[in-house]
């Protein structure tokens, strides 16, 4: 595959990110960078140890594989193969690097994710032969019927730097949109979406559309759902990161340290600009469940060691069972010494009777 010119980026910005991107690249590095480390083959003396790589042969050639996908989001993973390989004979491992290729760079998923256990879901992120696209995206990044409306209390208390300092947890940034806001508590590691300049981007190319727009229809016009993108944006800018409400501007400096030394898209520390059809009571439909995961972590104190930890995790589970077990316990306790004492004192009583103490005159 040829390298990456500024030609090329210029052109891939275009393609991935929207019109008028290939006139502001600086503030696209993070993708840029992904769409590299996505792409570009190894070098000859690492390429032992990478046989497996996809077999894309051109840039052109992804751009014509994403939008086969964007046009026709019913295509499942079989007949999407059969456009891959072209009636060629392919490797299953180099049909597998390909397409989560495609979806990295195309769709900012993975199909191949180790998330499941940080989930506790536990979403597969493997796209079945007979299953869709769009069934396939609808699995791995699930929507609620029921909004999820999250308390200002809550909202306080998850900022980040909180999360941190009292929870103990660590943050890992992700380039996979369905692991946003994944939490992995045998690690304490939380997944945040980082690609911000990526959604401001596709929110942008969603200006005049619903919000409820739906997963095909969304995908057609080349961007994700314009709920899931706002609802990302918020929770990383109104929750995570409040970077314009909080007023000791703690967030903006850690996220600031996160950019410089874990790679966190630049764009993170640029506040998000307000929108028209952002309601002020914001229900997530997609993003809920895992909020509520963080904000029961955020009311958490951090276990000393590991065993503690492990007594932590199993205390919530068994905390009702082990309530009633107490409570049984004592019942037959308290019971056991009633029947005790009602029997000490019968027998005071009998002895009392058959020998009574002469009274003195």
């Amino acid at each position: 595959m040829e390298p990456l010119t500024v030609n090329l980026h210029k052109a891939i910005a275009e393609i991935y990110i929207g019109p008028g991107a290939s006139e502001h690249l600086n503030k696209y590095k993070a993708y840029l960078k992904h769409y590299q480390k996505s792409t570009v083959l190894p070098s000859p003396e690492k390429a032992i140890y990478q046989i497996d790589r996809p077999p894309l042969g051109s840039h052109a050639h992804i751009e014509h594989l994403v939008t086969k996908l964007r046009d026709e989001p019913t295509i499942t993973r079989l007949q999407f193969e059969n456009v891959l390989c072209a009636g060629k004979e392919t490797l299953e491992q180099e049909s597998q690097h390909a397409i989560r290729t495609i979806l990295r760079v195309g769709f900012m998923l993975d199909c191949v994710s180790k998330s499941s256990k940080a989930s506790r879901k536990g979403v597969r992120s493997q796209w079945q032969s007979s299953e869709s696209f769009a069934d396939f995206v609808a699995r791995r990044i699930p929507k609620s019927e029921q909004g999820i409306l999250i308390p200002d209390e809550d909202i306080t208390a998850s900022a980040v730097w909180r999360l941190k300092q009292r929870s103990g947890v660590r943050i890992e940034k992700t380039d996979d949109i369905a692991d946003h806001l994944l939490y992995n508590p045998d690690t304490r590691v939380l997944k945040i979406f980082h690609q911000m300049a990526y959604l401001r981007a596709q929110l942008r190319r969603s200006q005049g559309v619903a919000a409820s727009l739906d997963l095909e229809s969304s995908l057609k016009r080349g961007t994700l759902p314009p709920q899931l993108i706002m609802e990302t944006l918020e929770s990383f800018y109104r929750i995570l990161f409040p970077i314009a409400d909080e007023k000791t501007g703690r967030s903006k400096r850690l996220l600031r340290r996160m950019i410089r030394l874990h790679g966190f898209d630049q764009q993170c520390a640029i506040e998000l600009e307000p929108t028209r059809w952002h309601p002020e009571d914001f229900q997530y439909l997609y993003w809920g469940d895992r909020l509520q995961v963080i904000s029961e972590i955020a009311g958490r104190t951090v276990a000393q060691n590991r065993y503690m930890a492990w007594i932590e995790r199993h205390t919530a589970e068994r905390q009702a069972l082990s309530v009633a077990i107490a409570g049984l316990v004592l019942s037959a306790v308290f019971g056991f010494l009633a029947v005790v004492v009602s029997a000490s004192q019968l027998a005071v009583q009998v002895v009392a009777w058959k020998y009574p103490v002469a009274m003195s005159s």
